[in-house]
């Protein structure tokens, strides 16, 4: 028999039962009520519901189906109006059977595993069934028993041991990080945990994300969770979730306090994990949230127990400085405030956040499956059973809660320190490089200055600016000349510079400057043509005082200037070489954008033209291919473990894209492969193994390991 989903609802009077039950067979359909159960049998349907109070069926009892959605919608009234009938949501509570009131004669033991009764042979097994008398060999207990009970224990509330003994060790490495969890004992966990998070801790990584945070970093530190705008009246499970509660078995569990606290301990731990993966993933968890989950989480990963609340908190807070991706301080006191809002609202959101939980085991390539049974599916059940109380009691202690880095045991104070000690030193001794460099530039330009002798018999060093623009025409030199002019007419050339002295400074024709010894190597080209430049009266030094007259062709001596200095004083060093014209230069540039925008439109075309002929089918799948990316926490991740350094946000977008094209060859060449065997469908892994090999021959792939010989000379 199915058993249907269902929901329940109650006002003051009424209990509401909503039965989701297609293609159930309505002729023989039976609904029975008897005090607090309910019984509903409709092939192939069946349903049993113990209730916290009790229902009748009467007059005022009433039924309807929709046979559109196959919805049985049955409302019966209270026995007792008024009553508020607690746990209506907690779905595996309402499946289990009615308890029977039996004398109190002990303790119930489940026996989980008798080993002398396995070593009963079969013979003796099927002899005497008709025999009261039962007859076992007589024998000591084997060390089997004594190891057993002695044995370290795991899984929820340390209930379970030597379950993992049967599995590989290396099959378990990427669930487990505990070597060897059925012999190490459970006193020497914290020591080998503590030690792995010690060498495991990246200095660089958290100055890192400290420092220099990436956008994925930021968009987490802003990120609001969906449950800051819930209310513990309007949480409700979703039909995943349903289908999870249902389907779980009815356990009874007998704890102690200890046993009960260090549940709660467990609870905090793995719900820290869990809102590490929502906020780190923004509420769409990847392929990475399992390991997310399994890794943070030292009760799952290292079957850690806990004392009290502090080292629960320090623990968590620990963790996510030295595995996760993000290791930043803001960002896990921010998760931790994530959980104590969802402690907050109640043991039913903490029990949708284990359902998911629960799926992405479920769903992980590794083994993961086995925590699920181990502890999720057991916190599932009893977390049902507990009353309000006990989740309020862990509410109270982790408020008065607040990790300090001093806590963490990873010296990230002193870290910090001496980061913000060395970046100060490195801003002071720039300032002082930029101050020693002003003061060069400043004592250079002072004994250039001081080097320069005015007299009618000097060589002026040729400078010569045109339009506000300065040309170096022999030597590199430093200082900056600015020549007041006027437009009056055509430019003279600029080698013969010996007119007459006589020429008045209205005329058409340039005042002249004298250059001995120092000829001009090039002229300089522009686009304007022939102007003429009139020298003004007056010539300034620019960035001093200095005002030469020019009422008479003046020279300057030679001015002692360092060539040596590569750094331009003033900025305005040219050179030499021949400068291309401005206007060519133009035509270029233009003739490259142009070549690229018809390239680029003729590619738009062509594609236009491919895309409309395609198929419904072949859109649907170009669509997705370009919907389809790799994804760049997982890439960025791989890099860095690879690399042993961060890696840029553009490095990794590039990789993706390198990836996808990658990917998309492989299964290019995988397709030629299955149309070469004849086969049809999708593709297969022979299919892609083949490509690959056959890409490998090609060289396109380069080959990562080296072979080495097995006989050596």
């Amino acid at each position: 028999m199915l058993t249907p989903q269902f929901e329940l609802s109650q006002t003051d009077n009424d209990v509401t039962i909503k039965i989701y039950a297609r293609y159930a067979n309505i002729k023989e359909t039976e609904i029975s009520v008897e005090g607090t159960e309910f019984y509903f049998s409709s092939p192939p349907f069946y349903l049993r519901l113990n209730l916290p109070g009790e229902i009748i069926e009467n007059d005022f009892a009433s039924g309807s189906y929709d046979c559109d959605t196959g919805t049985f919608l049955l409302k019966f009234p209270k026995v007792k109006a008024g009553e508020y009938f607690d746990n209506l949501d907690m779905i595996t509570t309402l499946l289990a059977p009615r308890k029977e009131k039996v004398p109190n004669v002990g303790p119930i033991i489940e026996v989980i595993g008798n080993p002398v009764a396995q070593n009963i042979s079969t013979d003796d097994q099927n002899t005497n069934n008709d025999d009261n008398e039962w007859h076992f060999p007589q024998s000591v207990a084997s060390n089997i028993i004594v190891s057993s009970l002695n044995a370290p224990k795991y899984g929820f509330a340390n209930k379970i041991s030597g379950a993992l003994s049967a599995f590989d060790p290396g099959w378990l490495t990427d669930v487990v990080d505990l070597p060897s969890p059925d012999t190490t004992p459970m006193n020497e966990r914290k020591t080998l945990r503590v030690n792995d998070e010690t060498n495991k801790f990246e200095d660089e990584h958290y100055l890192a994300d400290l420092f220099d945070p990436i956008d994925e970093l930021e968009l987490s530190l802003t990120f609001k969770p969906f449950w800051y705008d819930l209310t513990k009246e309007n949480i409700n499970f979703t039909s995943k979730e349903l289908d999870i509660l249902k389907e779980l078995p009815n356990k009874e569990f007998i704890l102690d306090d200890n046993e009960i606290q260090n549940a709660l301990f467990g609870i905090v731990d793995i719900l820290f994990s869990s809102c590490y993966n929502h906020r780190t993933t923004l509420d769409e968890n990847t392929a990475e949230s399992s390991f997310n989950i399994n890794k943070l989480s030292a009760t799952l990963s290292w079957f850690n127990n806990y004392t009290n609340i502090k080292e629960v908190v320090n623990t968590c807070m620990r963790r996510s400085l030295c595995f996760q991706r993000f290791r930043h301080w803001t960002l896990s006191m921010m998760i931790l405030d994530d959980v104590k809002k969802i402690i907050k609202l109640g043991k039913k959101l903490i029990i949708k956040r284990f359902c998911e939980i629960y799926e992405l085991f479920n769903n992980s390539f590794e083994p993961r499956y086995i925590l699920n049974q181990l502890y999720i599916r057991d916190y599932l059940i009893w977390l049902q059973k507990i009353p309000d109380k006990i989740i309020e009691s862990i509410d109270t202690s982790l408020d008065n809660i607040i990790p300090k880095k001093e806590d963490m045991d990873l010296q990230i104070v002193e870290l910090e320190a001496a980061a913000w000690s060395c970046i100060k030193e490195d801003e002071e001794n720039k300032n002082k490089e930029n101050n020693l460099i002003i003061e060069n530039q400043i004592h250079n330009m002072t004994n250039d200055i001081n080097n320069i002798v005015i007299n009618n018999d000097d060589l002026f060093q040729p400078f010569i600016e045109k339009k506000n623009k300065i040309v170096n025409l022999n030597y590199y030199c430093k200082i900056k000349l600015k020549f007041n002019y006027d437009d009056s007419g055509n430019d003279s050339d600029l080698n013969n510079l010996d007119n007459s002295k006589d020429k008045s400074m209205n005329d058409s024709k340039d005042d002249s400057i004298e250059i001995d010894e120092h000829d001009i190597k090039q002229e300089l080209s522009s686009s304007e043509n022939e102007h003429n430049v009139d020298l003004n009266r007056s010539m300034s030094i620019e960035d001093s005082d200095v005002t030469l007259p020019l009422d008479k062709p003046t020279k300057l001596s030679t001015m002692n200037l360092d060539n040596s200095h590569d750094d331009d004083l003033f900025d305005t060093e040219m050179s030499l070489s021949k400068l291309p014209e401005p206007q060519i230069i133009k035509d270029r540039r233009e003739s490259k954008e142009k070549n690229k925008r018809e390239l680029e439109e003729e590619e738009r075309e062509k594609m236009q033209v491919l895309v409309s002929n395609f198929t419904e089918n072949q859109l649907d799948r170009y669509e997705m291919f370009r919907r389809s990316a790799f994804p760049k926490a997982s890439v960025k991740r791989i890099m860095q473990t690879i690399t042993g350094c961060s890696v840029s946000q553009n490095v990794v977008i590039a990789m993706s894209g390198i990836a996808k094209v990658f990917v998309g060859e492989i299964v290019e060449e995988g397709l030629d492969v299955e149309e070469a065997a004849g086969d049809t469908g999708p593709l297969q892994p022979k299919h892609l193994r083949e490509a690959v090999r056959r890409l490998r021959l090609q060289g396109q792939i380069p080959t990562s390991r080296s072979r080495k010989a097995f006989l050596r000379l």
